[in-house]
């Protein structure tokens, strides 16, 4: 469970089985070691289901790499110039390609932390298209474009860029170092409807709350294993 003690506890009574199931929230913050890792299974989830829908509606999707302008070096400057060029890269793709859909993830370079951009993106434009447009809108005329197999190579692309910037706590605030299209596919789950969940911000009103339903006869379940404890 996450260990940020910030993050609240949830309980739910269910009388009908007579039990107890409590939990601790995510924070679901990057620096969080524990919500990093399912935060990167969620978007890796995403993405695959993203490219699944794609493909079965026709449309081609590739891997897309921009790099930074070569006189333009730094972790700071190179994000600033990436603000203004990307969404002036974006409207340049999305004119040429109306059906232009993608999941963009951030990498700092290791050595001077110099932006770089890695996208999953539906595409039938041209390397030339992206390196010219690229180049035209500040940004490098670097440009790496190759064809994505399948949607598990997909969530493995993103998961290996999500997991080199999980560890990196210095993105500025405003800069999310992932970001999906609009229109990209949510996961389809279903969720359960109609508990009420009581919330708990302290491990002290969680003990009294568990100690009451416990007087109650209820049996509490261990949220790490599933085992009640009588």
């Amino acid at each position: 469970m996450c260990d940020n003690p910030k993050a609240p506890f949830l309980t739910y009574p269910n009388e009908e089985e007579g039990r107890l199931y409590w939990f601790k929230s995510d924070c679901k913050l990057w620096s969080c070691p524990e919500c990093s890792k399912k935060n990167r299974t969620r978007v890796a989830a995403r993405v695959s289901r993203g490219v699944e829908h794609w493909n079965e509606i026709g449309l081609h999707v590739d891997f897309i790499t921009l790099t930074s302008h070569e006189k333009v070096r730094g972790f700071e400057r190179s994000i600033d110039v990436f603000r203004d060029a990307w969404p002036r890269l974006r409207k340049r793709i999305q004119y040429r390609n109306e059906d232009f859909h993608y999941a963009l993830f951030g990498e700092q370079h290791k050595k001077n932390k110099t932006l770089h951009a890695h996208l999953v993106a539906t595409n039938d434009l041209s390397k030339r298209i992206w390196k010219d447009n690229s180049r035209a809108c500040g940004l490098g005329y670097m440009v790496d474009v190759q064809p994505v197999s399948n949607a598990g190579a997909a969530a493995g692309y993103c998961t290996k860029y999500l997991a080199k910037s999980a560890g990196i706590e210095d993105w500025p605030k405003k800069f999310h170092r992932y970001r999906l299209s609009k229109r990209w596919p949510v996961w389809d789950c279903d969720l359960p409807t109609g508990e009420q969940w009581a919330v708990f911000f302290t491990e002290a009103s969680l003990d009294d709350e568990v100690r009451h339903w416990y007087k109650q006869g209820y049996k509490i379940v261990n949220p790490k294993t599933g085992e009640l404890n009588a």
